[in-house]
């Protein structure tokens, strides 16, 4: 992940922070539109890696209320593993949410606020059907999914990047 903030760093973001292997970057810009900053990540990814991947941008402040908006907050605290956020794009159309309602993925549940969709996996995500390529497929858009062990994680670092 080192060669990946120095890539960004070259591409003009500063203070460039990466958790992991994650995929996860805390960065700061002057940039004031999302879309540039997918934009620019993804010319970096692209050119640099060979990666065509989804990129999500959240502010420190978006990140936070995600977890404050969790649905399932028992559940990511008895096992961060089997809750997952997956970060969309955008809030999805109200056909797609209505097409995955009326699926049953029991004992797996889900909710979405705003435009990040929450999944409670009742048992193993791994074995699940509610994977992030069903998602894909029932929202017609393609997001990014992270544990809530990895969520909280990066909030930490991005909060005290922004102290």
């Amino acid at each position: 992940m080192q060669a990946l903030a120095g890539e960004l760093e070259i591409a003009g973001f500063r203070n460039v922070q990466t958790y992991l292997q994650s995929g996860n970057a805390i960065i700061d810009t002057d940039e004031s539109v999302e879309s540039c900053v997918v934009s620019r990540s993804c010319d970096v990814l692209a050119g640099k890696f060979g990666l065509t991947v989804p990129i999500i941008v959240r502010s420190p402040k978006e990140l936070r209320n995600a977890i404050d908006s969790n649905p399932f907050p028992a559940e990511a605290l008895a096992d961060p593993g089997l809750t997952r956020i997956y970060f969309l794009p955008s809030k999805p159309p109200p056909d797609r949410l209505k097409a995955l309602a009326a699926k049953d993925f029991a004992p797996d549940r889900w909710a979405l606020a705003d435009r990040d969709l929450y999944v409670s996996y009742g048992q193993n995500a791994h074995k699940s059907r509610l994977t992030q390529t069903a998602l894909a497929r029932y929202l017609a858009m393609s997001g990014t999914a992270r544990s809530w062990r990895t969520i909280t994680a990066v909030d930490s670092i991005a909060r005290l990047h922004h102290a």
